[in-house]
């Protein structure tokens, strides 16, 4: 069975947790999802959950935090190599789009790669925010380009701290 958290923090907003046994599946922004017959809403999150929590109030708080948790991906396999790419970029690092396609073996392939990081299903573990357009503006985030921008800010030295 699923299970998900729903956390709620007071600068950003909320994020929904959802995790298989021992890893995670999804994590979402915002409070608008559905919940199938297979999925438990928990008020106390399992140890994973709450070591994740636990990180990602250090890192509203400043800390250099690298989101390193058990997850599955459910995704293309172009997606997969594109996000396991980024995984490798580094906290307070940037790369453009067409950089990540570049190093991930599809050069031309920019514009997919932006679809795969629209599409990724673990934003913060797998960092997309760290993915701006090759001018320079920060391009879209599942989490709004508010949300990016903060997370890109915390990174480079901002305290959001809860």
């Amino acid at each position: 069975m699923k299970q998900v958290y729903i956390a709620k923090f007071e600068h950003i907003g909320y994020i929904t947790l959802w995790t298989e046994e021992n890893h995670f599946i999804r994590i979402l922004f915002g409070k608008n999802f559905k919940l199938n017959n297979s999925t438990e809403l928990l008020e106390t999150p399992n140890k994973l959950m709450q070591q994740f929590l636990t990180d990602f109030k250090k890192f509203l708080n400043g800390k250099k935090i690298e989101f390193d948790f058990p997850y599955i991906l459910k995704v293309t396999p172009f997606q997969e190599r594109v996000l396991n790419t980024l995984k490798k970029v580094k906290f307070g690092n940037l790369i453009t789009y067409k950089e990540l396609s570049i190093k991930s073996g599809s050069p031309n392939a920019y514009r997919a790669v932006g679809m795969a990081c629209k599409m990724n299903p673990l934003p913060i573990i797998i960092p997309c925010h760290r993915v701006i357009k090759s001018n320079g503006k920060i391009g879209g985030f599942a989490g709004g380009i508010n949300l990016k921008k903060i997370l890109i800010n915390i990174e480079k030295g901002a305290n959001y701290g809860i």
